[in-house]
């Protein structure tokens, strides 16, 4: 009951500003105040500054009950699911990178599956009210994979040390496409654990 009270009394507060004017700026949202909006508790907030100061979006992970991992990314009081988290961990790294012509756009992985663990790479583009999504076309089994930033300003995806490749963003008469530019030669034992849903093997 406390809690629910707490969280309510931030949101009013919330709302009352945006009622004074006071929304000229993008205002970072306590933990009480997204877990109104995603009505979902107790949530943690797992994104790096970079992510609210580029896209002015936060995101937001559970971290008890029955959605344990579910991660959620919060933006001008809307919620949205980012990623998959069941038997899984749900949203494991994330960092921001410029798309040529279309701005920043969040890039991040995460690990689902009960059986089969997978770790995705993925790419969300925010415009507005508007969220898109493209996931690289491979899967990485049993091992997680993780993104970040190198010297040039690429996105580079790892698992453990090994790098596997940056990431290359497109477009294709509008729509985000995304890849990773596996190196070469890659190790075999990261060569076997690449899952292709659509392959033959």
């Amino acid at each position: 009951m406390q809690h629910r009270l707490a969280t309510l009394i931030a949101w009013a507060f919330c709302s009352a500003a945006v009622l004074a004017g006071d929304a000229a700026a993008p205002k970072r949202l306590s933990v009480a105040q997204a877990e109104h909006i995603v009505n979902q508790a107790p949530l943690k907030e797992i994104s790096p500054d970079d992510v609210f100061e580029k896209l002015h979006c936060q995101v937001f992970k559970v971290t008890e009950g029955h959605d344990m991992f579910a991660t959620f990314v919060v933006r001008d009081g809307q919620a949205r699911p980012l990623g998959q988290s069941f038997g899984g961990s749900g949203v494991m790294s994330m960092c921001v990178t410029e798309l040529k012509d279309s701005g920043p756009v969040l890039v991040y992985t995460y690990s689902w599956g009960s059986g089969l663990h997978r770790s995705h790479v993925a790419v969300c583009r925010i415009n507005g009210e508007k969220f898109e999504d493209a996931v690289v076309p491979f899967a990485m089994r049993n091992v997680d994979m993780r993104v970040k930033k190198g010297e040039d300003g690429k996105v580079l995806v790892y698992v453990g040390e090994t790098l596997l490749g940056p990431v290359e963003i497109t477009q294709n008469e509008g729509k985000l496409e995304a890849d990773v530019k596996l190196v070469e030669p890659l190790p075999e034992d990261m060569k076997k654990n690449i899952w292709r849903q659509n392959a033959s093997k």
